[in-house]
């Protein structure tokens, strides 16, 4: 197969996805551009700085596989870097003086691996040098640099280095798991190193322990993956189709998946590209089993990743990714305000490539009424409506638009059954794939405190408590729903809104009086027991 059917067969089937895609990219494209080593070659470098033996990598693989005879070679590696970030940690008196330690001496006070932190320099050392390579792969790399301004949306990695940093220069990166897991992010314009970066040596995942760790939360991440999964076509790339790490994600992404249809589009998203030194050209289809799934995608095999970058160049949107991710970062629902205070400017969507230094908003409406001023619904509005009821929301535009919104980017901490119960179509897809993530939990995480108040009612909590409206709030949570009377929890809600101002906003944006006073109750607890309410006045 020749590479302009490549390059022809994966340009439709992109433009069967309304979406740019997520590339998601692996060691061999560092590999190929930077001469970045293997995982082994990784080893070998430093095996040696610790044993100063030319058999070093050897003589840890030998000694780890003689207490794992029965593991495969991908698997091994971490098992070896764990043996070598122990010796580097028992030997680092030795070392301790090379100029690398004494130039990082803040990190190591931090307990920062030494192993890790000589691993983060040496990366942070790989950098791109034109005249190294060769014209076509000069020429492979400005096709990839030309995707990063319309045409992708945005990088899923597990490299450490910084070569994706510097091609997609105006993405927003994210370094590790955690960083990933506790961010609204916005699936535009964003790079999310997932295994660490050279740039935070102590978010690099290398050894066996690091990965034991990365895989106890690998449902959250996959969770977090997913709707770009479903939404995105993703293209896998300088990953060996064995590759462990692959599979692991992938299989916590299938295990969130139960909706048949969900799996067709994720096999209609997913595209492995597979390097190959021979020119045998295939696309054909790639199954990768688990215990009791299959995920299907396409493979396409490849001599040169020209083909693939023209084919997502051929798809292009309209407006810059970075244009794209400055819109939606600001992007809100509004509502018509005689006093706007925020700024605000009307202007054709053609002319966003050259505005600067404006706030975007986006409504739907005649120019006329926009100009009059518009200010954003915020979470803090939603839940001081679901109290009053007195801000007259357009539902149909709230429900199907602002909602998912919020409910996105606030992790779905969102009390939303008032609106619901007043919508009368058919409920967002997104909305309805979270749906029960927006239910109110009842505290079960301390069981002594569960058993001991369920049977209590507002009015006794507030005779045993007093005036500890802390303590009062916290213990709501764990009363049975039949024993809340909604009234009273209501009038008791608007009785703390007053004697509280600024109760709903985050602890650390209180005043100082308000952190010093020991009955205030905390925000995000406050916040729940309006989510009880919002829950049991309105749900159906």
């Amino acid at each position: 197969m020749k590479n302009k059917d490549i390059k022809t067969y994966l340009e439709n089937q992109l433009k069967k996805i309304p979406t740019a895609p997520f590339l998601f990219i692996g060691s061999g494209i560092t590999r190929r551009y930077l001469g970045a080593p293997s995982f082994r070659e990784l080893l070998e470098i430093f095996s040696t700085k610790v044993l100063k033996d030319d058999m070093s990598f050897a003589i840890y693989y030998n000694k780890v596989k003689a207490f794992n005879e029965n593991i495969n070679e991908e698997n091994i590696y971490p098992l070896i870097a764990e043996s070598i970030e122990k010796d580097f940690r028992r030997n680092f008196a030795k070392i301790r003086n090379e100029k690398v330690f004494q130039e990082n001496k803040n990190l190591l006070e931090k307990g920062i691996s030494p192993f890790k932190i000589q691993i983060a320099e040496y990366f942070k050392s790989l950098e791109y040098k034109s005249e190294k390579l060769t014209e076509n792969l000069k020429d492979e790399l400005n096709l990839l640099k030309a995707t990063s301004e319309k045409n992708v949306s945005g990088i899923i990695t597990t490299n450490y280095d910084l070569l994706l940093e510097k091609i997609f220069s105006d993405f927003k990166v994210y370094i590790g798991q955690e960083d990933l897991l506790f961010s609204h992010i916005q699936e535009i314009g964003e790079i999310y190193k997932i295994h660490g970066s050279c740039e935070n040596p102590e978010s690099i995942i290398i050894t066996e322990s690091d990965y034991r760790k990365f895989n106890e939360k690998n449902t959250y991440l996959a969770a977090k993956l997913l709707t770009i999964f479903i939404e995105y076509p993703v293209i896998f790339m300088g990953y060996s189709v064995n590759d462990p790490n692959i599979r692991k994600i992938l299989k916590a992404i299938s295990n969130c998946l139960s909706d048949e249809n969900k799996r067709k589009r994720l096999k209609e998203n997913l595209f492995f590209i597979e390097w190959s030194e021979s020119e045998n050209n295939d696309i054909g289809s790639f199954y990768i089993n688990f215990e009791n799934e299959t995920i299907e995608m396409t493979k396409i095999k490849t001599n040169s990743f020209t083909p693939i970058y023209n084919a997502i160049l051929s798809n292009k949107r309209k407006f810059s990714i970075k244009v794209l991710r400055k819109v939606k970062e600001q992007l809100y629902e509004i509502i018509l305000n005689n006093d706007p205070k925020d700024k605000i400017e009307v202007i054709n969507v053609e002319e966003m490539d050259n505005t600067e230094n404006i706030e975007f908003v986006i409504g739907v409406g005649a120019i006329k009424i926009l100009k009059k001023g518009y200010t954003p619904i915020s979470l803090e509005d939603i839940y001081k409506d679901i109290v009053y009821n007195n801000l007259k929301y357009n539902i149909e535009e709230l429900v199907s638009l602002t909602l998912p919104n919020l409910l996105n980017n606030n992790s779905y901490s969102v009390p939303v059954y008032k609106y619901i119960s007043e919508y009368e179509g058919i409920l967002p897809e997104k909305f309805m794939n979270e749906f029960n993530e927006i239910k109110p939990v009842w505290s079960k995480w301390d069981e002594r405190k569960q058993i001991n108040y369920k049977n209590y009612t507002l009015k006794d909590l507030k005779e045993k408590y007093k005036n500890n409206d802390k303590k009062i709030v916290e213990y709501i949570a764990y009363l049975s729903q039949e024993n809340i009377d909604l009234n009273e929890l209501l009038d008791y809600i608007k009785e703390l809104l007053i004697k509280y101002p600024e109760i709903l906003r985050n602890d650390n944006q209180k005043s100082e009086d308000a952190r010093r006073n020991e009955n205030y109750p905390n925000f995000s607890k406050f916040r729940k027991i309006i989510k009880i309410y919002d829950y049991l006045k309105y749900k159906k």
